[in-house]
């Protein structure tokens, strides 16, 4: 979706930077999209992939399940801040 989408690599944190190897092995897609009765509102979507499998690599999850949650409540907090055209 051009001008609606936005694509990055992301690293590991700091207790499991034995994970992060080039390429980095996770990325994030954030989508944006409109939304409400009119359009007038923007709808934001994050997945986050390619994590892979054992206890070191669940506690990453677990990690950013709880990092992005918290991040996207802070955007919706403030999102009076925020202009999306």
């Amino acid at each position: 979706m051009p001008g609606r989408a936005l694509d990055f690599e992301w690293t590991m944190p700091v207790f499991a930077e034995e994970l992060n190897v080039d390429p980095l092995p996770t990325w994030v897609e954030i989508r944006l999209e409109p939304f409400g009765k009119n359009g007038d509102q923007t709808l934001v979507r994050l997945d986050h992939y390619g994590f892979g499998e054992g206890p070191q690599w669940d506690k990453c999850y677990d990690f950013f399940e709880q990092g992005w949650f918290d991040i996207l409540f802070r955007l919706k907090l403030n999102r009076t801040f925020f202009v999306f055209d």
